[in-house]
């Protein structure tokens, strides 16, 4: 059964906290020779594009934020260092070394780690009761993606949204937002060149029906 784990505080030990991160590093950069497909790139992304997505999403109360192939964790514990106490994460990650990870190191009780694919996103909120998320963070690697399993990812991300929803993607090609706009609103909201590779991050929200 998938459970609910939560997202941590790290040790207030210096070298502890090193030995953490230099262990995330070696397990991205590991699990991504074995499937960059999946995972589109061997390094864990910076802290730098993690503020560019987030200066995009704001806190408020009761915020409820889904997070799509969150890897080893870089972005969710940037994310929950900001919610207030009444928001909700929901995370999805595939690859179950990276969901092993995931919920030895993230302890927090607002967080539902998720270890399944992205695109079975809305049977999940369904069965947790959840209403549309205010954002939908992603950085599952869609031009890596046949155009069938990208179609029906982004698919399923636009049904999963409200009205006010924003989905927020970060992609190293700019070519990736051709089939983005086909089923969004979509534009670059920010590029990020600190970070390696640099990336693009596109806002989308549902195309208003005229």
């Amino acid at each position: 059964e998938h459970t609910t784990d939560t997202g941590g505080v790290l040790g207030s030990n210096p070298s502890a906290r090193t030995l953490k991160k230099l262990h995330a590093f070696s397990l991205f950069f590991k699990e991504g020779i074995k499937g960059f497909k999946i995972h589109g790139s061997l390094l864990p992304s910076s802290k730098y594009l993690g503020e560019s997505i987030l200066r995009q999403v704001k806190m408020i109360d009761g915020v409820f934020i889904v997070e799509l192939g969150a890897g080893t964790g870089a972005f969710t514990r940037m994310i929950i260092s900001r919610m207030p106490e009444n928001a909700r994460l929901i995370v999805f990650e595939i690859n179950p070394i990276m969901v092993g990870h995931l919920r030895q190191h993230i302890i927090d009780q607002r967080v539902t780690i998720i270890d399944d694919d992205a695109v079975k996103m809305r049977e999940y909120l369904k069965r947790f009761g959840r209403r549309q998320p205010d954002y939908i963070i992603s950085g599952i690697p869609i031009g890596n993606y046949s155009k069938s399993a990208r179609d029906t990812l982004l698919t399923t991300i636009h049904d999963s949204m409200g009205e006010h929803s924003l989905f927020l993607q970060f992609q190293y090609l700019l070519a990736s937002l051709v089939p983005i706009k086909k089923v969004f609103d979509a534009r670059i909201v920010s590029y990020e060149y600190r970070n390696i590779p640099p990336a693009f991050i596109y806002g989308c929200r549902k195309k208003v029906k005229k």
